[in-house]
Formats: C-alpha cells, sequence, structure tokens
C-alpha cells in the first residue's frame, strides 16, 4: 500500500497510519479508498518520478482510460476537451500485462480542440504533446515497485526500446 510518510508513526516499534473513516471502511470492504492516488485524490507529496509526467505519458502506463478529460488553460480564454473514445478501438489495443502501451494508443485516447485568437505556435504544440521515453520508463519502474495495481504488470522491452524512441526524437 502506498501511503504518505506525515500520515505514519510507530508506537511500541509497530507502524501505523492515520485514516479517515471513509478510506478505513473502503479499504476493510477491500475496495479503492476514495481519497487515493487511484483516483487523483492523492493528500501529500506525489512522487517525483509521477509528478512530471504530461497527460500523453501518463495514458501510455495507465491500465484503464477514462472517458472524458477537460483542461482550462486559461482564465476565460482557452480551453482543451478530450471527447469520449471509441472503446471496442480501445479494447483492441489494451492486451496482455505488458507496460507502456505503444505510442500508437495516443490518437485514439486524445482529441484537442484549441478554441482562442491567434495562430497557435508549432512549438507549443511539440512540447506539450512530448512524450519522454525515459520518463515514462522511471515512473513505470516506480510504480511497479510500490503500487499494488500494478503487480500483474511487466515492463516490455521491445516497446520502451522501438515504439517510444520513436515518438521522443
Amino acid at each position: 500500500m502506498l501511503l504518505e510518510e506525515l500520515g505514519l508513526h510507530v508506537v511500541d516499534g509497530a507502524t501505523h497510519a492515520r485514516v479517515c473513516a471513509e478510506c478505513l471502511w473502503a479499504l476493510q470492504q477491500n475496495e479503492v479508498p476514495m481519497f487515493s492516488l487511484v483516483n487523483r485524490m492523492w493528500i501529500g507529496a506525489i512522487p517525483p518520478v509521477l509528478d512530471v509526467l504530461m497527460i500523453p505519458e501518463q495514458l501510455l502506463i495507465l491500465p484503464v482510460y477514462t472517458c472524458c478529460f477537460m483542461f482550462k488553460l486559461h482564465p476565460k480564454c482557452w480551453n482543451v476537451t478530450s471527447f469520449p473514445m471509441n472503446p471496442s478501438d480501445i479494447g483492441d489495443m489494451l492486451h496482455g500485462n505488458m507496460m507502456p502501451q505503444p505510442t500508437l494508443v495516443l490518437p485514439s485516447l486524445i482529441t484537442v480542440t484549441f478554441v482562442g485568437l491567434g495562430a497557435l505556435l508549432k512549438s507549443w504544440l511539440k512540447s506539450t504533446f512530448r512524450v519522454w521515453c525515459h520518463t515514462i520508463l522511471l515512473a513505470l519502474q516506480w510504480l511497479l515497485l510500490h503500487n499494488p495495481y500494478f503487480v500483474a504488470y511487466c515492463v516490455d522491452d521491445e516497446t520502451v526500446r522501438i515504439k517510444l524512441t520513436f515518438a521522443s526524437a
């Protein structure tokens, strides 16, 4: 289990955790607590190796996908919305227990609409949607070691070596 160190204390050599009533109930029911990292409700420091991931990089190491992302880029001026994707296409791409997913999944997962005045700089697009192979690999290795939801997964060295390398070039 991944816990914030500030919420832990040792009494008579045993480590105890401070947990809210709702989260304790969920854990006792063998369910995911509402205020957990898995639900993007992490309270505390996010591990640095995960904090640097951009949306495309996060999508390549997720075992499940949400239906819709919505981002507001600038107050009153910009919005980015990603609409629901075709579930059968996503299901066809997700198979086995190998991570990360090939970058070929990204066009099926991300649809972006830019709304605003003026032209968008191509250099901005390049940095926003760039995928860093090394960053993904470090995050995935951390998740495999520290997150119980990733126990069944392993690193697909072929994807890391070939497919992610082309994406970051």
